[in-house]
């Protein structure tokens, strides 16, 4: 179930990042995602 919800989050934030014009190969987003559940816990 955690990985439905973190591929979620993932296709998500890329959506986002690319709505706000970044260009997600440069730096891929998933490192931010890994961070965010790194501070959550």
């Amino acid at each position: 179930h955690y990985q439905e919800q973190s591929q979620d989050l993932v296709f998500n934030e890329n959506v986002l990042l690319q709505t706000l014009g970044f260009d997600v190969a440069i730096d891929h987003p998933h490192t931010h995602v890994v961070k965010c559940c790194q501070l959550v816990k």
